[in-house]
């Protein structure tokens, strides 16, 4: 990406760019997700000299939907390239348990 970025909507293009770049008809696909490193606070970042996006416009919006969101609950407000009937399902069978949120699932260790 040219720019860092916290937008939703800048994130979604440019994944669906790489997806066009990738995308093979009659191959089978699986979800996937993004890791996010070298954080850093949004009026620290480096700009690019020929930069179009309009970075206020995409601030102000994504404030909107941060609010929508906390009003109305996750998954409420979308990027339409999303979709807006998901029929797949997480699958859970490899997800981890919960060390950090639930007491019962802290690990122990036996010293000996």
């Amino acid at each position: 990406m040219p720019v860092a970025t916290n937008s939703t909507l800048e994130l979604v293009h440019y994944a669906n760019i790489a997806l066009k770049s990738i995308y093979r008809t009659g191959y089978t696909y699986k979800k996937t997700g993004v890791f996010v490193t070298d954080i850093v606070p949004d009026n620290q970042v480096q700009m690019a000299l020929l930069d179009t996006v309009d970075r206020e416009k995409h601030r102000k919006l994504m404030v909107a939907i941060d609010d929508l969101t906390d009003r109305f609950g996750r998954e409420r407000v979308k990027v339409a390239t999303q979709g807006v009937d998901n029929q797949w399902l997480l699958r859970s069978d490899m997800v981890s348990k919960c060390y950090t949120t639930r007491l019962s699932d802290i690990q122990t260790v036996h010293v000996l």
